[in-house]
């Protein structure tokens, strides 16, 4: 399949996406090859059991929001919102966030000269107590780049509509997926190489709040050195972090809608065992790193074996964590206010590939 001649994901061997939160089960780099995403082999699974938010998108606001409310919107208003992550913050939307909604969709488009499929999820004023009526727009196209690598990339857009609640001028919207990779046929990540291509991260309270500080990553990660690979152990290294991208360290320079800026590669996965090598990039100034060590998802259904701690790392491309509460400067605010008339945006694109030297 040349770069230019594209089919929509639904017609794709490789790439499988669902109705529920625009969820991405599957993700090879040949019809013949492993799933490189953890997943489970039945939609309905995905209702009952994707407590570790499987491959969800993730929404109204990815990741945790201190203290569970939006504090100085609309005029100086505070919007409580659910406790659902440490008894204080809420986590990635709420108790229901986007990822546990069903999108209507897929349609098929012409997408940046591409076949593409556009999700569509609307998401009412009030719910999780999240202000403002917005529309969540989601294209996934698929296709084919030199060497053989299969590449899905996700374009994101959100914007407030129709008719608003009086005094409801603004909202915060910051989407991400939450895919976790295992490019090997391991039940853990161990023995996995895994490459970070960021400079700097954001320090973390008790409660896995950012302290405000921006850090060299080299204080999180000091044995590591800047753009080398990390060698997964059984417990090295433990990750639940945002870290930040070279370009993005002064935030009042981040704009609301990144899809004009490059698509910058965040982290490559790669498995010697198995030849695969998986690699996460996007338009985004950070991302987030979590190393799976809460994953416990039980032995459910038909000749599925369930889920351990490390099963999978994920990799969330995103904004920078908290940005969104009220309790940060503008500028990280900036980056996730979605006021009326103003379109939030943003790309990740996932690439997955065999070495050339391993036999298929």
């Amino acid at each position: 399949m040349a770069q230019n001649t594209t089919n929509p994901p639904s017609q794709s061997p490789c790439i499988s996406i669902i109705p529920q939160g625009g969820t991405i089960q599957r993700i090879s780099a040949s019809p013949s090859s492993s799933n490189v995403v953890l997943s489970f082999p039945s939609a309905d699974l995905y209702r009952t059991h994707n407590a570790p938010y499987f491959s969800e998108t993730i929404g109204r606001v990815a990741n945790r929001i201190s203290g569970a409310k939006l504090s100085n919107l609309n005029g100086g208003q505070t919007y409580p919102l659910h406790v659902n992550d440490n008894g204080k913050n809420c986590l990635h939307g709420g108790r229901k966030g986007w990822g546990k909604k069903t999108f209507d969709g897929p349609v098929e488009v012409e997408r940046g000269g591409r076949k593409a499929e556009l999700w569509k999820y609307l998401s009412e004023s009030g719910e999780e107590g999240f202000p403002g009526r917005v529309e969540l727009r989601v294209w996934y196209t698929v296709f084919e780049e030199s060497q053989g690598r299969v590449v899905l990339e996700a374009e994101y857009e959100a914007e407030m509509v129709g008719e608003q609640e009086q005094g409801v001028e603004e909202t915060v919207v910051a989407v991400t997926n939450h895919t976790y990779f295992n490019p090997s046929s391991n039940p853990t990540v161990e023995g996995i190489h895994l490459t970070l291509h960021a400079t700097h991260y954001l320090p973390i309270d008790n409660y896995s709040i950012p302290t405000g500080a921006i850090s060299p990553l080299t204080e999180l990660l000091p044995d590591v050195p800047a753009s080398k690979p990390i060698t997964f152990t059984s417990n090295y290294p433990k990750l639940d972090h945002c870290l930040i991208m070279p370009h993005a360290t002064d935030p009042s320079k981040i704009p609301l809608d990144t899809r004009n800026e490059p698509v910058r590669a965040h982290a490559h996965l790669h498995s010697k065992e198995s030849g695969l090598n998986v690699e996460v990039a996007s338009t985004e100034p950070a991302f987030q790193v979590y190393t799976g060590d809460g994953i416990d998802v039980p032995a459910v259904g038909k000749g599925f074996k369930g889920y351990g701690p490390r099963a999978g790392v994920a990799i969330e491309p995103s904004r920078f964590v908290d940005a969104a509460s009220g309790n940060r400067p503008d500028d990280w605010r900036n980056m996730v206010r979605l006021k009326k008339g103003d379109v939030y945006g943003s790309r990740i694109r996932w690439s997955v590939w065999k070495d050339s030297t391993v036999e298929p």
